[in-house]
């Protein structure tokens, strides 16, 4: 199941700060994860694909590159999520497999872990948990492909939606898009309308963020008072 471009397109001019509102809002548990993003990364959305990594043990022996079949299975608009066990300073995701995935469409890449060749011009947005030298080659091997994964004590599941800037991820079931987009468009509505009344300095801050503002996640407060 692929992401509706409108919602796509809401979900990312919107971020996640806004998205993660939008989810306590309609009801739908909030469930964030925080891989910093590279400087400059523009909130990015999509369906998750993911990729659970291991430590090469004794004989194991990979016949191809790690994340290759991933990618060769991707859609363009798909997040690729890397889990990779951060005891090992070697680089999960790579210039190679960023030019595959600029290939393809993927827009995003979140490597629970470590990246690198930094300074690969791409298309993709990455985010990670640092920097790294080594190649994973003879240090880290596939232990799933489009598995259950465990970021940041959240379980994402592969064909989630993901949201993710330079704030972090919002990860979201396919069940409950368009509810969460509904709700989104009314904080949207809602948050606009607290900034026209600051810049306008006709009320102090205090006067327009009050409990207005504190109620922005209540279901009921669909609209602001005058």
């Amino acid at each position: 199941m692929s992401l509706d471009p409108a919602v796509r397109a809401l979900f990312e001019s919107a971020g996640t700060c806004a998205v993660a509102d939008a989810c306590e809002r309609a009801g739908v548990r909030l469930r964030v994860t925080h891989v910093p993003a590279q400087p400059g990364t523009a909130p990015v959305g999509g369906r998750v694909r993911t990729l659970r990594l291991r430590p090469t043990g004794a004989g194991d022996k990979s016949s191809r590159h790690l994340g290759a079949d991933l990618l060769d299975s991707c859609q363009a608009g798909d997040v690729i999520l890397v889990s990779a066990p951060r005891e090992v300073r070697a680089g999960s995701w790579g210039g190679l497999l960023l030019a595959g995935a600029a290939a393809v469409g993927v827009t995003a890449v979140i490597v629970d872990g470590y990246a690198r060749d930094s300074d690969a011009a791409t298309s993709v947005a990455v985010f990670s948990r640092g920097s790294a030298v080594r190649s994973a080659r003879g240090r880290l091997i596939e232990q799933g492909l489009d598995v259950p994964v465990i970021v940041d004590d959240e379980v994402v599941e592969p064909g989630e939606f993901v949201i993710a800037d330079q704030d972090g991820q919002v990860f979201i079931a396919p069940r409950d898009v368009s509810i969460v987009a509904t709700a989104l468009e009314q904080v949207l509505e809602l948050e606009r309308g607290f900034l026209e009344e600051i810049v306008s300095g006709g009320r102090g801050v205090a006067a327009v963020l009050d409990s207005r503002y504190e109620d922005l996640t209540n279901p009921a407060s669909t609209r602001r008072s005058s």
